[in-house]
């Protein structure tokens, strides 16, 4: 008996710190003028960039890689390769953000943006519907940038 109130309340309190955790801006949408904080797991690429286009294509092509390099075991994966042989809807979509965006290729995408440092405090400023990148900076004034709504805590 008492080997299973152990399990049960080590249960209850594993349950109380997940709906503990902090809620992203993609889950639950954060308010122009809120405070949240940057957040990315080790090992998860992400973006940020100095306009919104930029940041929906530069993740998406960041994804596609990501997903290229588990499934191939490579260490290291050309984004302009995994571009060029996408298949399907991932054509239409990033022929679409590609042109968007302004740039040329993958490469010069992810040259011209940072990695997102995880940790980081952040305003809100705008929210963009059309892509769920959030233009954010930081709480002391620094330069804006954008960034997908999802590596954004509250």
């Amino acid at each position: 008996m008492q080997r299973t109130s152990t399990i049960l309340v080590s249960l209850a309190l594993t349950l109380l710190a997940t709906s503990a955790t902090a809620t992203t801006c993609r889950e639950d949408a954060c308010d122009v003028g809120q405070h949240v904080t940057t957040y990315s797991a080790p090992g998860e690429p992400v973006a940020i960039c100095a306009t919104d286009a930029l940041a929906a294509y530069s993740n998406f092509m960041l994804y596609l890689v990501a997903a290229d390099a588990a499934s191939t075991q490579q260490a290291t994966v050309d984004p302009n390769a995994v571009e060029a042989k996408a298949t399907g809807d991932s054509v239409d979509v990033l022929k679409r953000l590609r042109e968007a965006s302004g740039i040329a290729s993958a490469n010069e995408a992810l040259k011209a943006c940072s990695p997102l440092k995880s940790g980081a405090s952040v305003v809100v400023l705008e929210v963009s519907k059309k892509t769920n990148n959030a233009k954010v900076s930081g709480t002391n004034g620094e330069a804006a940038f954008w960034i997908p709504t999802g590596f954004l805590e509250r």
